[in-house]
């Protein structure tokens, strides 16, 4: 792992957290739904605490949030029961999400509230954590700190003020451009008074004439699910085809086939980075909604059809990168005396337990511990994936639920027991 992700373990996670362990999986049966109801975690072989801990102390769980414990703002069956019952025995889990939009500490209390199960905040890890280390700067990324960043998505200005706590100084977002010159995007009337009542003034105007004085922006950072893709995409594309990130101008480089990628961001714009790839995601509508996965997609669209199909240089954090399963990984590790005491036996098995192949499960399978810890996952229909649809990425398991999810495993750990 990379200096720079131990070093915002350390400064996000200080706090110790609660939950940790490891076992092994035997064949499953699926059971109809109503054996499943029945079958939750009850009966004396689940409530015998210290018998679980004793053999379930060398694995842990992660969960993916929307289509695994909620959907919307409501529970799904048996979710606030299994997380329950994980701290009861003291199985160590953390909750892993491509979400956002607000800090930390705020869905942690919300989740708490939803799930009536106390989540810490350093047991969430949310997509635009990572950002956080981006203020002091990284080994790909100088430091922001004092730089101009733009924050697209999420609701009103709260990604705003998300970025100002993680310590950035000087954030703007797209309602801020618009407010300060609303030709830059001619369609702006219908969203107009929404944006009023959360822009910020611009600390530069554009002044082409002397850009020393001219508004530079020097990362774009996606946050969360932008609101209004057409504003956001265009303001985006006027960065990345900028001198250096000047608002306004447009760089002499593009085009140029004696430069590499024809000159396209060839000019010191902008890096551009997005939280998470999520093409679609569990909503409160009964299917799947388009994520930030689908606005990179609207955007990589515009810029093949503007650029001829120039490479689209950009980040991607959250799952199913690599980067995020280490933090959770080490989110665990940080944790663990917390749970189970500082003379707590390795963590050697991981559960991961989601709604969506092509980020969870994908994820997980192919994520490689450098702490020789082995990741295992757990695919429910409870979201985005639904019984029967073909699989790219395979499971170790497939379940109905969060319970059923858990249940497999302890049931398993408990069968390979010793007497």
């Amino acid at each position: 792992m990379k200096v720079w992700t131990q070093r915002l373990f350390k400064n996000y996670y200080s706090t110790p957290c609660i939950f940790s362990s490891t076992f092994r999986l035997y064949c499953h049966r699926h059971l109809s739904s109503s054996v499943r109801s029945k079958s939750a975690l009850e009966g004396s072989q689940y409530t015998d605490y210290t018998h679980i801990q004793k053999y379930c102390s060398e694995l842990a769980f992660g969960f993916d949030i929307d289509g695994v414990l909620l959907r919307g703002n409501t529970p799904l069956p048996g979710a606030s029961k299994t997380l329950k019952y994980l701290q009861q025995s003291k199985i160590p889990f953390v909750l892993l999400t491509n979400g956002g939009g607000k800090t930390e500490e705020e869905r942690a209390a919300e989740l708490s509230e939803i799930l009536d199960v106390p989540i810490l905040e350093n047991n969430l890890i949310q997509s635009h954590t990572p950002f956080k280390e981006f203020v002091c700067g990284t080994t790909t990324q100088a430091a922001l700190e004092n730089k101009t960043v733009l924050v697209i998505g999420g609701r009103g200005d709260k990604c705003r003020q998300v970025a100002l706590k993680y310590g950035f100084k000087n954030v703007l977002t797209t309602a801020d451009i618009l407010m300060g010159y609303k030709k830059i995007w001619p369609f702006n009337q219908i969203f107009l008074s929404y944006y009023e009542s959360n822009h910020c003034p611009l600390p530069l105007p554009i002044n082409l004439d002397d850009l020393s004085k001219s508004l530079k922006i020097d990362a774009i950072l996606v946050f969360n699910d932008p609101r209004d893709w057409a504003l956001d995409i265009q303001i985006i594309l006027d960065l990345l085809l900028s001198h250096k990130g000047y608002l306004g101008t447009y760089s002499s480089k593009n085009g140029d086939i004696r430069l590499p990628n024809c000159g396209w961001q060839q000019d010191e714009q902008p890096t551009l980075y997005f939280s998470n790839p999520d093409l679609f995601w569990a909503a409160t509508y009964h299917l799947p909604r388009l994520g930030q996965g689908g606005f990179q997609a609207a955007l990589h669209g515009v810029w093949n059809a503007t650029t001829k199909n120039a490479q689209l240089n950009r980040r991607i954090l959250g799952k199913p990168c690599n980067l995020a399963y280490s933090f959770a990984e080490q989110v665990l590790l940080l944790n663990r005396p917390r749970t189970l005491g500082s003379h707590a036996p390795s963590l050697k098995k991981v559960w991961f337990v989601g709604d969506n192949q092509f980020t969870d499960i994908k994820g997980a399978n192919e994520f490689q511990s450098q702490h020789g810890i082995q990741w295992q996952s757990i695919l429910v229909t409870t979201g985005v994936y639904k019984a029967g649809s073909a699989l790219e990425y395979k499971p170790k398991l497939i379940v109905s639920d969060v319970q059923e999810a858990v249940k497999s495993v302890v049931d398993a750990q408990l069968a390979n027991a010793k007497p």
